[in-house]
């Protein structure tokens, strides 16, 4: 991968050509990636050729941009054909495309799909921009990685590798590895500078890590089965003798004794590896002191708050010590404990989750919970005060509708967005769905109400909700997308929308787009050709051993309704309905969304100000810029009067959709002392 790819896809940014050769920027690209929504600072084409021009354009596009003909290419072409349709005529097409694809073999290479009627003369509107690449110097660029790497959260395996790739193409210095929190990069850190971390915990993960090129650390007996299967994933090249000579270096550098305390506690994992060993003179040695030497990991008083054995003041004292997002994370969980929820959802570290039922016979008890989560959730928002400081010098712009989540970790970013966070649509029709261009895949895209409806090929066509009909096969330009229309002022019950991967050959990537949906109706061919101030494009994907997912959750309000972006595994279902775990998840999503510390919330419990129009944001930056302040008189030297005055300027901090990224909010929530 391109070390501007990688920029682009996790900063929205490519850095300026440092040479400048004056290169003339040609125009008719800026305006091609326009057309699909993506707004290019001119800047960043400076000083590159024109076949440099057009690679980091098509970067931007191919990762932001909208694909008129892959969007619209949906069964029905506009949701007023099914709006017009009886429930018969709409079955009957929809049969007739079955026996063009299944009839004849799914996985034939002819296979030339039924469609009511076919795709032409497309184009997108655009009322806004929806993403916009920006120009940065080298020096923001090793700024921001430096940001995430020692912040504390969590990365994905594709984000480590972006930051890799970036390291390594611009040759940024990485003189912090002593700061670095990331423990998942550590390893990649660890095995480039020949490093061992001193943390038992931390060893044992790179230890892994060499084995299984895998930076989880899970005592789980997949992992076991892994570990005690090197030779079948090793290639000839490389040798055991590396773990070997690793776990020898740990204990010449640190002490065997350093081992022993710990290695217990992963006493499975290393018995595996041992069988690798040639000499186990060492890891014996180890294991038989750790008999004598072994130390219980003191849990911190955080792991539980809800136990009334422990202090306040522990758990206070807890809190100052532990990571920002750790603090979120815990008064999320308060927050959501103040009602009455049937059940408690889990999502845990491959991407997976599940529901356990509660119990909440208890009244008394749960009176006794209740008063406790009160207390801890404003002891939170004291410790948040008392580590930021205030922000009444700091101006944000987020857009009207627009509400953040405080993202906990960067692995659940949906797109740009973090995980939860909603979009209000009022008195608007919206038109979302997904696209993909798979050819041995059958997506199927479903929506489900609490109320108990169901909209999809197995369900209902029109109702709330329209759908656009069931696409099981690519058509003639290589694309299948499948829509709902959720028209303002219609949703009377929340409702989840999920994706199913009823047929595929490997895994599938789609991409999902919210926008506003067509005015008119009727002429134009096209469910999503608009693209507004809240439309939303990010891409995802399903596997057969991960079928469903759920991509958003649709809550109706006052004079709407909004959207949460969540992006949850939650099955293996390959035909969906509505059950009673469907339910209870929904209803735990809805408590979710409704009950979340907000980056709206953290700017007001911190004095910060918030403007949400676009004028507003020009407004300030010309008319706010400087504000003066009278601290009061002097005389001078030549006897004239002097007012004393003392400028400020507040930080301006735009939060718009198309600018933020997952390092947009890593560096918000940077504390100040990270600084010195």
């Amino acid at each position: 991968m391109r070390k501007e790819e990688a920029t682009i896809k996790l900063f929205k940014a490519v850095v300026e050509d440092k040479f400048s050769n004056l290169q003339a920027t040609e125009p008719s690209l800026l305006l091609d990636a326009l057309k699909k929504g993506v707004f290019i600072n001119p800047h960043v084409l400076d000083g590159r050729t024109q076949e440099q021009q057009k690679t980091v354009v098509k970067s931007a596009v191919w990762e932001y941009g909208v694909d008129a003909e892959k969007v619209n290419s949906t069964f029905y072409k506009r949701f007023s054909d099914v709006e017009g349709r009886s429930e018969l005529q709409l079955r009957f097409e929809q049969l007739a495309h079955y026996m063009s694809t299944y009839g004849r073999g799914i996985d034939r290479d002819d296979i030339e799909i039924y469609e009511p009627e076919f795709l032409n003369g497309l184009h997108i509107d655009i009322n806004d921009e929806l993403v916009y690449i920006d120009a940065i110097t080298e020096a923001e660029l090793a700024k921001k990685v430096k940001n995430m790497l020692t912040s504390g959260i969590a990365l994905s395996n594709e984000d480590q590798v972006l930051i890799s790739e970036i390291i390594d193409g611009y040759h940024l210095t990485i003189d912090y590895v002593d700061q670095i929190k990331n423990r998942e990069y550590m390893c990649h850190v660890c095995e480039e500078l020949m490093l061992l971390p001193k943390n038992f915990d931390e060893f044992t993960r790179y230890l892994i890590y060499l084995a299984t090129d895998s930076t989880l650390l899970i005592k789980s007996r997949d992992m076991i089965n892994r570990l005690g299967h090197l030779s079948n994933s090793w290639s000839s090249d490389q040798n055991y003798m590396v773990l070997e000579k690793t776990f020898e270096r740990y204990v010449k550098s640190f002490g065997i004794e350093e081992a022993a305390k710990h290695i217990t506690r992963y006493r499975k994992l290393y018995l595996v590896l041992r069988k690798h060993f040639e000499d186990k003179t060492l890891i014996n040695r180890a294991i038989h002191l750790s008999k004598r030497m072994y130390e219980p990991r003191k849990q911190s008083p955080l792991e539980h708050v809800m136990d009334y054995d422990v202090e306040f003041s522990d758990i206070e004292r807890a809190m100052f010590k532990a990571p920002i997002y750790k603090l979120i994370k815990l008064d999320n969980a308060l927050l959501r404990m103040y009602g009455t929820q049937k059940a408690r959802y889990f999502k845990i570290r491959n991407g997976k989750t599940y529901l356990k039922v509660m119990n909440n016979k208890d009244s008394v008890n749960e009176l006794r919970r209740t008063l406790r989560s009160e207390k801890l959730h404003n002891m939170v928002l004291d410790v948040l005060k008392h580590r930021y400081g205030n922000w009444r010098n700091k101006v944000f712009y987020i857009p009207e509708g627009v509400e953040y989540a405080v993202p906990t970790t960067a692995k659940d970013f949906i797109g740009e967005l973090p995980y939860m966070t909603t979009y209000d649509f009022e008195g608007k029709n919206v038109s979302l769905g997904i696209a993909w261009d798979e050819p041995q895949a059958d997506l199927d895209l479903h929506m489900m109400s609490l109320g108990g409806h169901h909209y999809g090929w197995n369900g209902s066509y029109q109702g709330e909700v329209t759908y656009s009909g069931d696409m099981t096969h690519l058509n003639q330009y290589g694309h299948a997308a499948e829509f709902y229309k959720v028209s303002a002022n219609t949703i009377k019950d929340p409702l989840v929308v999920t994706v199913n991967d009823y047929y595929s050959s490997s895994e599938v990537k789609f991409d999902v787009f919210v926008t506003g949906a067509n005015v008119d109706t009727h002429a134009k061919q096209g469910v999503a050709t608009q693209i507004g101030d809240k439309s939303v494009l990010f891409h995802s994907k399903v596997s057969n051993d991960d079928k469903s997912k759920t991509l958003m959750l649709v809550i109706p309000t006052k004079s709407g309704f909004k959207v949460a972006f969540t992006g949850d595994s939650y099955g293996n279902q390959q035909v969906p309905g509505v059950d009673n775990s469907t339910k209870l998840l929904l209803e735990i999503l809805k408590n979710q969304v409704e009950q979340q510390f907000t980056v709206n919330d953290l700017i007001k419990l911190l004095g910060g100000k918030i403007i949400s129009s676009q004028n507003d944001l020009e407004m300030l930056k010309e008319d706010i810029t400087k504000s003066a302040k009278v601290e009061g008189t002097f005389t001078g030297a030549n006897k004239q009067l002097y007012t004393k005055v003392s400028v400020t300027t507040p930080e301006i901090i735009n939060l718009s959709p198309s600018k933020v990224t997952a390092s947009t909010f890593i560096d918000l929530l940077k504390e100040p002392e990270e600084d010195k």
